[in-house]
């Protein structure tokens, strides 16, 4: 996919005295915001220059995007590498081809839905490192947030199943069997764990 901006690194100044974060565009009212682990804050109005602590709030990364009607929006990671430095960006916005302005609404959806795959890949990496009860809360997370997507239930199913906890793992099948009917391995696992269950 073709970056929406371009985005230079000016600058990672070493600095014992400061830890400052500062993000600048060459175009006037630039918003930025900073996604934390999936939760999106807007900064304000590009210049904007905060501390670095406040910056990242414990992260290990951040992204960084930059809107303006009219530009083509756009975003970068900033990883939480080196704690006494001073980071400086400089937003260079391309203006958009079309005539057709930014909508915002639409890039958060989709930022959205990349946060959830990616926390839904975190949970089945964890399943299959043997890392079940950390599996287990971000699947819980997940079907919070998110309580009529099938598939988390499926992955929470697995996860209680290699527990050997037969009980919860046939209640997260069944319940994703109501949500999206018909998965052969699903009807298949729930019929043998009810044969479980029953004996």
């Amino acid at each position: 996919m073709k970056h929406l901006l371009h985005i230079i690194l000016l600058s990672i100044v070493l600095s014992c005295s400061q830890q400052v974060v500062r993000v600048e565009a060459l175009q006037e009212g630039v918003e930025v915001h900073v996604d934390r682990q999936g939760t999106r804050e807007k900064l304000g109005v590009a210049p904007w220059q905060g501390a670095q602590s406040e910056f990242f709030r414990g992260s290990d990364s951040v992204t960084i995007h930059f809107f303006k009607d009219g530009f083509k929006p756009s975003s970068i990671v900033i990883p939480n590498i080196v704690y006494s430095s001073n980071i400086s960006l400089k937003a260079d916005l391309k203006k958009e081809e079309a005539a057709a302005s930014f909508n915002s609404a639409e890039f958060s959806s989709k930022e959205r839905i990349e946060s959830i795959v990616s926390n839904a890949l975190v949970a089945q990496n964890l399943t299959a490192t043997g890392k079940f009860d950390q599996a287990r809360t971000e699947l819980s997370k997940l079907i919070t947030a998110y309580p009529s997507i099938a598939v988390f239930h499926d992955l929470l199913g697995n996860v209680f199943y290699l527990q050997g906890n037969t009980r919860s793992a046939l209640t997260h099948y069944r319940e994703a069997e109501q949500l999206s009917p018909g998965k052969f391995e699903r009807i298949n696992m729930i019929k043998r764990l009810e044969e479980v269950v029953n004996q």
